[in-house]
């Protein structure tokens, strides 16, 4: 930036706001990631729920999404299932797992688990019903509120541009600069 303004404070303050856009993009990667986990979690829930019901065991319903299950979350269970397989209890999986998705509505679904697991899971159908209403509810929540910030969070990152933007145009002027 040092060779379009030709000014170092200006190019230093361009190079603070490339770094920090830098940042803020990282971070929206990782919120994007989180988000399509979070919209996945009614399915996989749905998934479980069938997989018990037709007389599936509930590991054998969680490996089977790593192959049925959504997409975005295939991955994780596969790891679950791999360590399974190495001998790894069921709980440490599980909390893999939840360490892996890093949400709070799946770390509830996962302790749910757990719970069925250790005690007997006569409930667990009923559970995961409820679960999946809650997790949807929320999902749809969360959607209304972001449609209606949107227009609030453009407009503030054009209000926040704008300044930058004059002060690149008007550097690029030798007389400005000097």
């Amino acid at each position: 930036s040092l060779s379009i303004t030709k000014t170092l404070s200006i190019a230093v303050a361009f190079t603070s706001v490339i770094s920090a856009l830098a940042w803020i993009s990282w971070k929206r990667s990782q919120s994007k990631r989180s988000w399509e986990l979070f919209t996945a979690l009614p399915e996989i829930i749905d998934h479980m729920s069938s997989g018990i019901q037709s007389g599936l065991s509930l590991i054998e319903s969680l490996v089977n999404l790593g192959e049925r299950g959504p997409a975005v979350a295939q991955i994780y269970f596969q790891e679950f299932n791999v360590a399974l397989k190495e001998g790894v209890s069921f709980e440490l999986a599980i909390s893999h797992l939840q360490d892996e998705f890093s949400l709070r509505a799946a770390d509830q679904l996962f302790e749910s688990l757990i719970f069925a697991k250790s005690l007997g899971g006569s409930e667990l159908l009923a559970m995961l019903r409820q679960l999946g209403d809650f997790t949807r509810q929320d999902l749809s929540l969360r959607r209304e509120i972001a449609a209606k910030q949107g227009w609030v969070r453009n407009s503030a990152h054009l209000s926040a541009a704008a300044p930058w933007i004059l002060l690149l145009l008007l550097s690029t002027q030798p007389s400005t600069s000097a």
